[in-house]
């Protein structure tokens, strides 16, 4: 994935107190990222950052950050509910 893919992914305002900064942030291991609110703090969902096989660490952490902000990006209401 190229920078210019990553950048594309814009972090959505937090859900609980409305702030647009925040950063991608290493979380319980060095194989875990989360995005996180600048301003209150909340931590998104975790996700598991790849550490071994094909690339490099470069493009390991670059899917990450991109799917970190994915995951933060993912609303409650974005999610189909069972038996629609």
């Amino acid at each position: 994935m190229s920078d210019n893919a990553e950048t594309l992914m814009t972090p959505l305002p937090c859900p609980w107190c409305g702030e647009t900064s925040g950063d991608v942030v290493q979380t319980s291991t060095f194989r875990w990222r989360a995005y996180t609110c600048g301003c209150c703090g909340v931590v998104g969902p975790e996700i598991r950052v790849q550490t071994m096989g094909n690339g490099s660490p470069d493009d390991w952490e670059a899917a990450g950050r991109r799917d970190a902000i994915k995951a933060w990006n993912t609303r409650a209401a974005d999610k189909p509910t069972e038996g629609a």
